[in-house]
């Protein structure tokens, strides 16, 4: 990516080919919470079980991906809707389109009220020159989602992947997370040191593991055997570190009945990017039709069938003592001289970043080496 890509922490783009608006209470805005949450572990899980992910880093944005597609589904009908719908975990009887739309509506213009941290979700879709979509589903995608409209010419290639560059990345529909925050209690640097992290009982690499002695909220499910550190970054987003390989939503949901204690943490320096191929995760999430020649996206336009071709996601993140950029200054903590417990992460682990304002999954994946890129 060019500089002014880097930037975005989280891409989804999905490919299509040839072949009311009203206001509602903060109670029905809440009614997409849980659904995505139910998604993003599926989707997790879904991933997890991949052949070849099963030894590499995982990091994805299921909020991308769930905010894209329900973008998409503006344009679906029938089947093609029912199934984008039920493969998202939303209720219809409780969920109509109406509302999942204003939710995401209301989620993008809550986070654009975010003060001192740079947070915010939006789309575009890039169209053949030729091709006419309907001005309904421009208007409603753009109204909803923040997302654009521009025409490329998708026959000359190198024009339109210059043109699409310069937004975020390729492809024709495209959703984006971009997440930049900093510690509520920076890491120091100076006592940053070299420690070894186990990937497996063979494997053993060498990281830049950081260390703070401070209060911490702090989780445990002794049912499922999980422990979840809970890092704080300003205004209301957090990093939170489960320390088992069987969290689930239930673990994700009882976060909020953390303890704040007195704890010693290590937690390496990491950066993770990840990229994936989402049509064959999707599919067997019941997520089908699109893909086919049954694909109904009539919403989008009467003159020509269209299908999704592919669907693909990018995310990045890193962390290190400040958060995820560099800043000045820190402030100074009296804390008493006893010996607190202490939580090592020198083994593989599960990390969310959460938008407590929005009660969002941001991102989400495993951690199995810190040093791979």
């Amino acid at each position: 990516f060019p500089p002014t890509v880097q930037r975005h922490a989280a891409v989804f783009c999905c490919s299509v080919l040839c072949d009311h608006h009203g206001e509602h209470s903060k109670h029905q805005h809440d009614k997409h919470h849980k659904p995505n949450a139910l998604f993003a572990f599926r989707l997790y899980n879904k991933i997890a079980s991949q052949a070849d992910e099963v030894s590499k880093n995982i990091f994805f944005s299921p909020l991308g991906i769930s905010f894209a597609l329900s973008m998409l589904s503006l344009g679906a009908k029938g089947e093609s809707h029912d199934q984008m719908f039920e493969g998202l975990g939303f209720n219809q009887t409780e969920l109509n389109e109406t509302l999942v739309n204003e939710a995401f509506e209301h989620l993008v213009k809550t986070q654009a009220k975010h003060e001192n941290l740079e947070l915010s979700t939006g789309g575009a879709v890039f169209m053949e020159d030729s091709f006419k979509p309907k001005p309904t589903f421009l208007e409603e995608i753009k109204r909803h989602y923040h997302a654009e409209g521009f025409n490329v010419n998708f026959r000359n290639s190198t024009e339109a992947t210059a043109v699409i560059n310069n937004y975020v990345t390729v492809m024709y529909l495209l959703s984006y997370i971009f997440f930049k925050g900093k510690w509520e209690k920076p890491f120091l640097k100076e006592v940053t040191r070299k420690y070894d992290f186990h990937i497996n009982n063979e494997t053993t690499v060498v990281v830049d593991m950081m260390y703070k002695d401070s209060y911490f909220e702090n989780y445990e499910d002794t049912d499922l055997g999980a422990q979840v550190l809970k890092l704080p970054y300003n205004s209301g987003t957090s990093i939170d570190f489960p320390g088992s390989h069987h969290l689930n939503i239930d673990t994700d949901l009882n976060i909020t009945k953390s303890n704040t204690i007195r704890l010693a943490i290590y937690v390496p320096k990491f950066s993770v990017s990840a990229s994936y191929s989402l049509q064959k995760v999707l599919s067997e999430m019941g997520i089908t039709d699109i893909f086919s020649d049954e694909a109904d996206l009539s919403g989008i336009t009467d003159e020509t069938k269209l299908k999704v071709s592919k669907i693909v996601h990018k995310a990045v993140l890193d962390v290190d003592e400040t958060g995820s950029e560099a800043a000045a200054g820190t402030g100074a903590e009296i804390i008493p001289m006893s010996l607190p417990p202490s939580i090592t992460f020198d083994r593989p682990f599960l990390i969310l970043i959460l938008d407590h304002n929005t009660k969002s999954i941001l991102f989400m994946g495993k951690i199995v080496n810190p040093t791979a890129k």
